[in-house]
């Protein structure tokens, strides 16, 4: 297809796409703030995320986590199998093959041993207000010693 048509096809798409952009948010406007509006919950959502430091909690205990696990993985020499990535609300276990262990093999392994001690996960950790340090520090507790088995 010759450039001038493919630049005329775009041109098209995009002002098709803020045509819709803008009837979908006109509904919205019409249709569902006036009963969000008539809910007695609304904006009380907003107000206690700020007014409890919703996010910088998250964020604390988050890289609290983190960074505990990073030192278990150092404590335990097993960065090379095992590694941590991700931001403070959602951080994730990557499991790579060692000497012993396929990576399937030793998340399974790793989660199976969690599940005993009482920790169960599925390969990540999404943190939120509920998680108190005392419930991360449990986890860490039982990832220290799942780690050791690992070892």
């Amino acid at each position: 297809m010759p450039l001038k048509y493919q630049i005329a096809e775009t041109k098209t798409f995009e002002k098709a796409k803020k045509k819709i952009d803008k009837k979908l948010y006109l509904k919205i406007k019409i249709f569902v703030y006036p009963q969000l509006k008539e809910n007695p919950f609304y904006g009380s959502n907003i107000k206690k995320l700020k007014d409890k430091n919703v996010y910088e909690h998250i964020e604390k205990e988050g890289n609290y986590l983190i960074d505990g696990i990073n030192d278990l993985i150092i404590r335990h020499d097993l960065s090379k199998s095992i590694s941590i990535i991700g931001y403070p609300f959602k951080s994730i276990f990557i499991f790579t093959q060692n000497d012993s262990y396929e990576p399937l093999e030793l998340k399974t392994l790793f989660q199976q041993e969690c599940a005993k001690r009482g920790v169960l996960f599925i390969g990540y950790h999404l943190i939120s207000f509920s998680h108190k340090r005392e419930h991360i520090d449990f986890t860490l507790s039982v990832y220290d010693e799942v780690m050791g088995i690992i070892k």
